[in-house]
């Protein structure tokens, strides 16, 4: 099945960066249940199964991999990192901060990473 349109609408979307598990999750702000397909080794788009559209996105080995293939977000990340930050264990007892407005370099990385993950790749294409 064919995901519906491109990216969601970032307006109400939160990252999440888990520095012990180097895992990113963009999450929107309704977090529906969702189904995952893999992109690639490390990424993951979350998608509603009933309506199709894209609900969010896993990274994982973030810093380890996905930076050092996608150099450019590396800036972005260095302004954002700090605000994104959150630890599994915070998250798990409910005590995460909910970042709902993102700020501008955090909303910029979101986008920038959903572009990646929803880009057509080449070497699916050779394939």
């Amino acid at each position: 099945a064919m995901l519906n349109g491109g990216p969601p609408e970032f307006e109400g979307f939160r990252l999440s960066y888990y520095a012990e598990r180097d895992t990113l999750y963009l999450r929107s702000e309704q977090n529906p249940p969702a189904a995952s397909i893999p992109v690639g080794r490390i990424g993951w788009l979350r998608y509603d199964s009933q309506s199709l559209e894209i609900v969010g996105a896993d990274v994982e080995d973030f810093e380890g991999e996905f930076l050092l293939t996608h150099p450019f977000l590396r800036k972005d990340w260095r302004k954002a990192k700090p605000l994104v930050s959150t630890s599994a264990r915070a998250a798990y007892r409910g005590q995460e901060e909910p970042q709902s407005a993102p700020n501008g370099c955090v909303k910029e990385l979101a986008l920038q990473i959903m572009d990646c993950l929803t880009a057509p790749r080449p070497e699916e294409r050779a394939g």
